[in-house]
């Protein structure tokens, strides 16, 4: 993966804040987006310096809501979110191909899923049942 080699060399030689990984097109699968993540980590980028922007067509959804349960799994909370379902880049891609931002009403819906698993999840395991 020339990505992974490239974030891991950019780590080493430059001393960034953050670096914002970007689905334009939206079409990472989870199983490349995992393996991506889990080496980062693995090699020592902090995951405070990772953050996301992240496209999403209407038949990719499952596949970006593993992606989102991935990164709140591994403690990844920086998303780069839009108010309206548009976007993508005009000068790079032709407007067919454009795919809508991911929008506030579906990551919110995302992790209230997640959220919602969780604590259910939580409370067969420890037999505690929140309020």
């Amino acid at each position: 993966m020339y990505l992974l080699v490239f974030l891991l060399y950019y780590h080493e030689k430059y001393d960034f804040n953050e670096i914002c990984l970007s689905d334009t097109t939206g079409t990472i699968k989870y199983d490349d987006f995992e393996y991506i993540i889990d080496n980062c980590l693995f090699f020592g980028i902090p995951p405070s310096k990772l953050s996301f922007h992240f496209h999403c067509p209407e038949n990719n959804y499952e596949n970006l809501e593993k992606i989102l349960y991935y990164c709140f799994y591994k403690k990844l909370n920086k998303f780069d979110v839009s108010v309206l379902e548009t976007g993508g880049c005009s000068i790079t891609m032709e407007s067919k191909n454009l795919k809508p931002n991911l929008s506030y009403d579906l990551f919110y819906s995302i992790m209230r899923k997640y959220i919602d698993r969780y604590i259910t999840l939580s409370e067969i395991y420890t037999g505690v049942i929140t309020p």
